[in-house]
């Protein structure tokens, strides 16, 4: 928001929620980056991968699987 009004959690049981108090919205992490960046949750992973340093696969038949990326992989 315009008010500063955004508020991000960062430890304990709620760690990675949001919270913006002028909208009256909040979510996880995955949510604002869809939502700030007006992705599909596909692409959100993609850049949430590349944000954390990760590499994603989607495997259709199974969960998503995250996986570090190599130190010589870019």
């Amino acid at each position: 928001g315009k008010k500063g009004s955004l508020a991000v959690t960062i430890g304990g049981s709620k760690a990675g929620l949001w919270h913006d108090f002028e909208k009256g919205e909040n979510g996880n992490l995955f949510q604002l980056i869809s939502k700030t960046a007006c992705l599909s949750f596909k692409d959100t992973l993609a850049m949430a991968a590349e944000l954390t340093g990760l590499q994603h696969s989607l495997n259709p038949a199974h969960a998503i699987q995250m996986k570090p990326k190599s130190m010589n992989q870019e």
